[in-house]
């Protein structure tokens, strides 16, 4: 799997310590941990990443984020039921920000039997979120997402991930229900397999150590049990219900991270 790079101590606009008028962000908000000359707010729930000071380009004036979405939940077992999609995963350094009180949303994770998971926005980036896995009788076609539910037993097809559109792409599509068994819910880094497996997340070191993100549901099997769940503040879709009337998983909540860097050594 893909592993985003980050911000390291040694990528400061390299004016070090004594350069003449430099300013550095300094920030409120969530909650806040250093990693050398930078500092990690994270949020797992609502919030407010409010901006004190914007510093220059003799210190620092940007950001590096990471916005996860909501995962889905996996699709209910008539039969396998599809594998719920991941959230919609977004990332990058580079982002300018104001002086100014930026609102934080993270994403809860969708309910078991397809439950739709919710978006999370912060400082102008919206991740969408994870599209329903597929099941009967709800309906055995994944739905679209940040990336997309696979499809459910009796024959449901995957639905379509980076819905909506963004360059690069937040997520991937589901796969196909092959046979008795339901499709893999889309991750971040590849799509659904109609073999079951989700699609595979991607890994980001935004906050000092690489942690995966947003990794597609497993489809169900036409046997019994419930799917599994998509774990806390990972943007991971449900896994589908194996059958035998079993219930799909709940996807995992969302996640934000916003990064700067605050002085020079």
């Amino acid at each position: 799997m893909p592993i985003i790079s980050t911000f390291g101590a040694g990528s400061a606009k390299g004016y070090g310590r004594g350069a003449a008028g430099a300013k550095f962000i300094e920030a409120t908000g969530g909650t806040v941990s250093e990693d050398g000359d930078f500092k990690i707010h994270k949020f797992t729930g609502p919030g407010t990443f409010t901006v004190t000071s914007a510093g220059n380009d003799l210190g620092s004036n940007t950001v590096e984020y990471l916005v996860v979405a909501g995962g889905a939940g996996g699709g209910y077992g008539n039969g396998g039921g599809g594998g719920g999609g991941a959230g919609g995963f977004r990332t990058a350094t580079g982002l300018s920000v104001s002086e100014t009180a930026y609102p934080i949303e993270v994403g809860g994770g969708g309910g078991p039997n397809s439950g739709t998971g919710s978006p999370s926005t912060a400082i102008g980036i919206e991740s969408a979120r994870g599209g329903k896995g597929g099941a009967t009788p709800a309906g055995p076609s994944g739905g679209p997402g940040g990336s997309a539910g696979g499809g459910g037993y009796p024959g449901g097809g995957g639905g379509t991930g980076n819905q909506p559109p963004v360059s690069p792409p937040q997520g991937n599509p589901g796969g196909n229900a092959s046979g008795a068994n339901g499709g893999g819910g889309g991750g971040a880094g590849g799509s659904g397999s109609p073999s079951r497996p989700g699609g595979p997340g991607t890994a980001s070191s935004i906050t000092g150590s690489p942690v995966t993100y947003s990794t597609g549901g497993l489809g169900g099997v036409n046997s019994s049990g419930p799917g599994s769940s998509g774990g806390a503040n990972t943007g991971n879709g449900g896994g589908g219900g194996n059958g035998g009337l079993s219930p799909g998983g709940s996807g995992g909540p969302g996640i934000v991270v916003i990064k700067y860097q605050f002085q020079a050594s």
